[in-house]
């Protein structure tokens, strides 16, 4: 009998501590994440991105967003990119309450701050430090929290940036339909191209096309582009290559403590005329083996470099 009542007793511990253990798990993991609203983009007037002793601040100005205090112009894909992950931020799990420790680089050594202001008013603050082992979630700090979260995505990688990555490389662009001049200067060598009717008979007519010279079909006549200084018709395509080339092109990077004045005497220069003119100088390198090549354009107010295969590829297509 009195064995019986010890493993009685015996029973009834062992499903207290069950009971225990069930109801601590369950405090542990049923908790409340922050309700985070989404913020629409277009209430955003400012972002400040901050890591370590450097501060990238953008801010909106006749709805195009421009670094400040240079207001240099900002890339709009890139802000667009970081509005979108700061404006849906998404936690989904709970990993700490130690807030600034080192193993989430969320210390100040690590971390990435991130604010977004609406007219001068802070509408959301976080802390961003590693990105987890998964790849698909990033730790997280809300400011004043000391609770770390796992938020969807790699926000380090939206968010670890720089003034220089930031800024538009966008140096020469123009609508490739309305160019009708393009003047090439190399040293002493002026060639200058117009884009002229030029009015054919049906054999002539379907010669042109299977060449892709013409331009606009208008009649038994074609558009084609000629050489000012003999009168010959030039090969379409390759003056094709050499505006695609041009029409949207960016740069590696810009030339810091130099103006645009400072550089002379170019290895080339390209001027096409339009709805507006527009020109693009290029520079030699500073030695052989640089793998850079200064240059200047009309489009853009500072000078910036271009990579040797870039300039070398537009230097070839001017032949």
């Amino acid at each position: 009998m009195k064995i019986s009542k010890e493993y009685v007793i015996l029973a009834v511990i062992i499903i207290l501590l069950a009971g225990y253990l069930v109801f601590k798990k369950g405090n542990g993991t049923h908790y409340r994440l922050p309700d985070l609203p989404e913020l629409p983009v277009s209430d955003v007037t400012e972002l400040t991105v901050k890591k370590g002793d450097v501060t990238v601040d953008l801010k909106k100005k006749d709805n195009r967003w421009v670094i400040m205090p240079q207001m240099y112009p900002a890339d709009k894909n890139k802000v667009s990119d970081m509005l979108n992950a700061a404006g849906s931020l998404s936690l989904t799990a709970l990993v700490s309450d130690r807030g600034d420790d080192p193993v989430f680089s969320l210390d100040p050594d690590n971390r990435i701050h991130v604010t977004v202001l609406k007219n001068g008013k802070v509408i959301r603050s976080f802390y961003i430090g590693g990105v987890a082992p998964s790849y698909h979630h990033t730790f997280v700090r809300l400011n004043n929290s000391k609770y770390v979260y796992h938020a969807k995505g790699n926000l380090k990688s939206v968010f670890d940036t720089t003034v220089d990555d930031l800024r538009d490389k966008t140096v020469f662009a123009f609508n490739m339909s309305n160019i009708k001049e393009i003047k090439i200067a190399k040293g002493k060598d002026v060639t200058t191209l117009h884009l002229s009717r030029q009015k054919t008979n049906s054999k002539e007519h379907e010669n042109h096309k299977k060449k892709d010279i013409q331009a606009v079909k208008t009649g038994r006549s074609v558009y084609v582009w000629k050489d000012d200084s003999n009168g010959k018709t030039v090969d379409r395509k390759k003056v094709k290559r050499l505006l695609m080339q041009l029409s949207d092109l960016k740069c590696r990077s810009y030339i810091q403590g130099k103006d645009k004045k400072d550089y002379l005497h170019p290895i080339c220069t390209i001027t096409l005329k339009g709805d507006k003119e527009y020109t693009l100088s290029i520079f030699g390198p500073t030695d052989k083996k640089a793998f850079f090549y200064p240059a200047v354009s009309s489009e853009n107010q500072y000078p910036f470099v271009l990579s040797k295969y870039t300039a070398e590829e537009i230097i070839k297509g001017l032949d």
